[in-house]
């Protein structure tokens, strides 16, 4: 595992006590999920990590918050 996946487990289970890291977690889980799909089209990747930056920016913002 690398980094960015060890700190999405934390963050799923860091979600059982926060709504928000819940819900920002399992979108990044579903989008990482979407990512590793081969037949995903470039445009829609490119789509999908601007996505997922936005989504890491504010769990990170949300654990800085506690």
């Amino acid at each position: 595992m690398n980094d960015f996946t060890d700190a999405l487990m934390i963050a799923l289970r860091s979600g059982q006590e926060d709504p928000t890291a819940n819900e920002l977690g399992v979108r990044m889980k579903a989008l990482i999920a979407e990512l590793s799909n081969p037949s995903v089209a470039k445009t829609q990747r490119a789509k999908l990590n601007r996505e997922l930056a936005q989504v890491r920016e504010a769990y990170r913002r949300n654990l800085l918050s506690r």
